[in-house]
């Protein structure tokens, strides 16, 4: 269960049941196999994965969670290129034109009909609440599936509010600010990616890669305007990770010295080194974000309640 990417949330209301009070709340919608007429389910699994049937793992005030996806892979141009094959036969038996009403029909009927016999994909998304610090990470790079893993658990729990993490400053411009002046805190280092955009330009983007950041080229951007949108950094030679404009982390690794700290563990099932695993993950978390958000200058504490995320 690495975690890769970071989609970060916070919740407006103290988080306060119990693992096993969540537990029960989450039975409410547990993973099943896609019916005979479904296209996708979405549902909660133990996050130890079988044989284990508890829905949530607990670690450091952490609870971990992982809710599983299955979609059936039914092509749009499969039912599309059946249809016409059917409807080039009718045509040529009963001579005459198949109308758009007809054809739609046909559509729909055909869908149903190769439903039951499409592939089957499984996808695992896991993320967890972090009690202490109230907030919930989604391991995931897109918004969508973070947002979608949102709305299971509020569908579980009957009322969840959580929002966006939001800055004080922009952190576009505290990015850029730290490459032009070099005024990276010292618990950070540049690492050699970053992107940058023109203001109000979406399409002007500039992508550096295997670049140190301050050189020439990246400051000419710059002083033409653009401003800095992802910045490769490292912390405490600990984590690094790419962060992004809107406040997600992606490319996220565990370095060496945090690794050999579980590495040195003796650890003897599957199990145990899940929890070890998980224990790292969270505690480097727990210590990383409010790190990183004192270095962009701070959360902003007065957000409207109507921005809390409804998703």
């Amino acid at each position: 269960m690495w975690f890769k990417n970071i989609q970060a949330f916070r919740l407006v209301a103290p988080f306060q049941l119990r693992p096993d009070q969540l537990e029960d709340y989450l039975l409410n919608d547990v993973a099943r196999p896609c019916g005979q007429l479904e296209m996708s389910t979405y549902g909660w699994t133990p996050p130890l994965g079988w044989p284990h049937t508890a829905l949530t793992h607990s670690v450091n005030g952490c609870i971990i969670l992982a809710a599983k996806k299955q979609d059936k892979l039914l092509p749009r141009t499969v039912v599309r290129d059946q249809v016409e094959e059917q409807i080039a036969l009718m045509e040529q038996e009963q001579s005459r034109s198949v109308g758009t009403r007809e054809r739609r029909q046909m559509m729909d009927e055909t869908t149903v009909k190769l439903m039951s016999k499409a592939l089957v994909k499984s996808s695992t998304l896991w993320g967890y609440i972090d009690v202490k610090n109230q907030w919930i990470l989604v391991n995931t790079a897109s918004r969508a599936k973070a947002e979608e893993f949102i709305i299971l658990l509020r569908k579980s729990l009957g009322s969840l509010q959580v929002m966006p993490f939001s800055f004080k400053r922009s952190i576009s411009k505290v990015l850029t600010r730290w490459v032009l002046n070099d005024e990276l805190p010292s618990d950070f280092t540049f690492e050699s990616q970053c992107e940058l955009r023109a203001p109000q330009q979406e399409k002007n983007i500039v992508r550096m890669v295997n670049q140190e950041v301050q050189t020439h080229e990246v400051l000419q951007h710059i002083e033409a305007g653009k401003e800095i949108i992802k910045l490769a950094l490292t912390w405490n030679d600990r984590v690094s990770f790419v962060l992004h404009h809107e406040f997600s982390l992606k490319q996220i690794h565990l370095l060496d010295l945090v690794k050999e700290q579980v590495e040195d563990t003796e650890l003897s099932t599957k199990e145990e080194l899940f929890h070890a695993n998980a224990a790292m993950i969270c505690g480097e978390f727990s210590l990383l974000l409010p790190r990183l958000c004192e270095a962009l200058g701070g959360v902003a504490e007065e957000v409207e309640r109507e921005e809390a995320v409804a998703v």
